[in-house]
């Protein structure tokens, strides 16, 4: 497991708070704040390393994170 990063969440509590049937599988789940609100008052936590953060964000918004084209960093910068 060195050098991932990932999601952990019990899938039946995060579907009772979405409101969704299906498996939620994206880093929407932290990214997008319609979902980040719903699920705020349970706790979310991160590790705390910026880098891996930044390079969630980059692949939550389908940018390349080896590629740093000075706009998707600043796109990217906006959601981590």
């Amino acid at each position: 497991m060195f050098n991932t990063a990932g999601l952990g969440y019990n899938i039946e509590k995060v579907r009772a708070r979405l409101g969704v049937v299906a498996r939620p599988d994206s880093w929407a789940l932290l990214f997008d704040p319609n979902n980040a609100a719903k699920l705020k008052d349970c706790g979310i936590s991160i590790v705390d390393s910026a880098m891996d953060v930044f390079e969630a964000a980059m692949i939550y918004l389908g940018r390349d994170p080896n590629r740093l084209d000075p706009r998707d960093v600043a796109d990217a910068s906006k959601r981590s």
